[in-house]
């Protein structure tokens, strides 16, 4: 896992200690850092699956995760056969762009790129973690 906060880390354990367990698992190696550096210092075929946390209304930082260089760095991680789970913004979001998404992931991964949605309602803007 890598965090660009620690203070996030540190909220988990404190306010959701049933969540934050995970980070004592040894198979946990937990990095406090810019996602986007450590990306890209990953040895290829590192990783059997990797998770993305960012949305497109991050702001600057989540342009630079859509940015074709940074899928390729997590391409390169990916184990063959690997795979990336990333979330595509709300189907209600006025500027939906899955098609764009999609046709920058078709470019660097191989095999398929589907796209499949579920709703998590944690994450608001409006919400109470963001208040």
């Amino acid at each position: 896992m890598c965090e660009i906060d620690k203070m996030v880390i540190n909220a988990y354990k404190r306010f959701f200690p049933d969540i934050a367990v995970g980070y004592k698992d040894s198979r946990v190696n937990l990095h406090i850092g810019d996602g986007i550096a450590f990306m890209k210092s990953v040895p290829e075929g590192t990783y059997d699956a990797i998770i993305l946390d960012a949305f497109q209304e991050m702001g600057p930082t989540a342009e630079e995760l859509s940015d074709l260089s940074f899928l390729e760095s997590v391409a390169r991680a990916l184990h063959p056969g690997g795979v990336l789970c990333t979330p595509a913004v709300s189907l209600w979001f006025k500027n939906f762009v899955i098609a764009d998404t999609i046709a920058h992931c078709s470019k660097i991964f191989k095999g398929s790129v589907n796209y499949a949605w579920t709703t998590v309602p944690a994450y608001s803007r409006h919400g109470l973690l963001w208040n």
